[in-house]
């Protein structure tokens, strides 16, 4: 009999899941995403910019000399703006009030804009993807009208439940404040991201499956910027690998809600290779200890975790923004990207290819039928040389029905036996 009962809630709490996401009161989550390149095409020294130096050379490996992913955002004209690489909808610019936390979130929640009906608080991973660390007060691409101030997310400080995580938009710091504080919201739709979610490879390493980046599972002996860039790109061979790299800003943003103990160690202020455009004495870099994202200056000593992957060099389709779960929803926004992926094709449920389509421009798929849907891609490099059509990458899903037999299901499953 408890068994029964068990199997019953599981049954309602499916159907109302798929009832509120039909209803678009409950978000769709994807399970991967694009990082955006930070777009500094910049190089430093200590105190001051430089020419872009080449491999042995001083201060080599920076931000600027590692092209990734560009952001691609979409102005709709209603007063939103699409990232084409993240596939988040969100608000151009908020509106100049500032709330407590609790006021923040409810805000979003109540907020009617363009043809999105579910807004919310983003997390700090999401609002950090936006930040542009070439650009100050505000620090955001000039797609956005918002003003500078601190944005609160929707995360409570995991060390005090009276503290949340902000998002400055003067500097691009990111850190954590009394829920009482009056700060600005800037809503989000779609979504959500992914938290971080590590694969331990057993080497020393783990890669996020959600970013597709792998980092260091230890950090280095502290030590200075300039030596940092050094260490990763003339040092680091973790796991066997020699294509290391000192991350940039927004990689090493992604994983500012925390790193699990018990997969990485030394989990203190780690080094970016990002240099604060304001203060180009400093560098940005993430304290894991308190989950804080801030600026040191580069003569200070800090720990570095290296990371690879996350850039051009190979031509195999990625796939972000699929379904992850059966889904009564009959439309999507697929992204595709990849390592060296500049363009793309995709076949429909085992239809014809597409013709080639530039990464940065989505797949935006509506009417879907119920029933299975699968979808394949193949990419192309920036020397012409296709992904193997008879080796594409592929993902599926399911369209369920999501029509007020919903509410019948749900009152026979409350009343029956």
């Amino acid at each position: 009999m408890k068994t029964r009962s068990m199997k019953r809630y599981v049954d309602i709490c499916s159907i109302v899941a798929v009832f509120l996401l039909a209803s678009g009161i409950m978000p769709e989550s994807v399970s991967a995403y694009v990082s955006p390149d930070t777009g500094v095409a910049t190089c430093y020294n200590d105190s001051s910019e430089i020419s872009c130096p080449q491999q042995g050379e001083a201060y080599y490996g920076q931000d600027a000399q590692y092209a990734g992913f560009q952001p691609s955002y979409e102005d709709n004209g209603d007063g939103t703006i699409t990232d084409r690489l993240t596939g988040l909808l969100w608000q151009r610019t908020d509106d100049g009030t500032t709330r407590t936390w609790s006021g923040a979130a409810t805000y979003c929640q109540a907020l009617s804009l363009g043809s999105r009906g579910v807004w919310r608080l983003p997390s700090p991973r999401e609002l950090l993807t936006i930040v542009s660390p070439g650009r100050v007060d505000p620090a955001l691409p000039q797609v956005f009208t918002s003003a500078s101030g601190n944005y609160w997310t929707n995360k409570t400080d995991p060390a005090s439940s009276d503290r949340a995580a902000f998002v400055s938009f003067s500097s691009g710091i990111a850190s954590h404040e009394l829920k009482y504080y009056m700060f600005r919201a800037l809503c989000v739709s779609g979504g959500p991201l992914p938290d971080a979610d590590f694969a331990d490879n057993t080497d020393g390493t783990a890669t996020d499956t959600t970013t597709g980046l792998m980092w260091e599972k230890a950090g280095s002996s502290p030590m200075n910027w300039e030596n940092a860039l050094a260490w990763c790109v003339d040092e680091a061979d973790t796991g066997g690998y020699t294509d290391w790299r000192l991350p940039n800003k927004r990689e090493l943003d992604s994983l500012v809600e925390g790193l699990p103990s018990n997969i990485f160690t030394e989990l203190d202020w780690n080094w970016s290779s990002t240099t604060n455009s304001s203060l180009i004495s400093a560098a940005w870099g993430v304290d894991f200890g308190i989950y804080r994202s801030n600026i040191s200056y580069k003569t200070t000593q800090n720990r570095v975790r290296c990371v690879r992957g996350g850039l051009p060099g190979s031509r195999s389709a990625t796939l972000f923004g699929v379904p992850s779960a059966p889904t009564p929803r009959k439309s999507a926004v697929i992204t595709v990207g990849g390592e060296g992926v500049v363009s793309y094709k995709y076949m429909l449920d085992a239809g014809a290819w597409s013709d080639e389509i530039l990464v940065g421009s989505p797949i935006n798929l509506a009417g879907l039928s119920l029933g299975a849907h699968s979808i394949a891609a193949i990419g192309k490099d920036a020397g012409g040389a296709w992904q193997d059509a008879a080796a594409p990458t592929t993902a599926a899903w399911k369209v369920i029905a999501s029509d007020a037999g919903l509410l019948e299901l749900l009152l026979v499953h409350g009343d029956g036996e």
